[in-house]
């Protein structure tokens, strides 16, 4: 199934449960149950975004950190060892 289906399925779902808990317990439970899922879906969706972005950036990280130590092996050490004063 397509994500989009999915998410559509998920959305369903949280409606169906919170019309059922309207339904049993009068509107204010429904409305509390539709913003508690709410926040719980959101927290859920969040961590795993989140989770998939920081991988993409640690991988970006290591690619650039390890482009630096080769460029940086390759370029000439022109500073002055002799220890003479110019001053």
């Amino acid at each position: 199934m397509r994500k989009a289906g999915k998410v559509l399925l998920l959305v369903l779902a949280v409606l169906l449960i919170s019309a059922i808990a309207g339904w049993i317990g009068g509107p204010e439970a429904g409305g509390t149950a539709l913003l508690m899922l709410s926040i719980g879906l959101g927290a859920y969706f969040a961590v795993g975004w989140g989770g998939d972005y920081a991988t993409k950036v640690e991988v970006y990280r290591q690619e650039l950190t390890s482009k630096r130590r080769s460029d940086s092996s390759q370029i000439p050490d022109v500073t002055d060892k002799g220890g003479e004063d110019k001053g």
